[in-house]
């Protein structure tokens, strides 16, 4: 993250944390509607 906050990533890391923190906000996501869903049933 260091180099990130530097902006020192070349184009291939930056695509990759772009992918990355993509993927992460939408676990993220999954994740909270997961515990909405258990919460319900219980």
């Amino acid at each position: 993250m260091d180099r990130n906050n530097e902006g020192q990533l070349n184009l291939a890391e930056h695509a990759e944390l772009e992918t990355l923190v993509e993927l992460s906000e939408s676990m993220s996501l999954v994740r909270g509607e997961a515990i909405h869903l258990l919460r319900r049933t219980q």
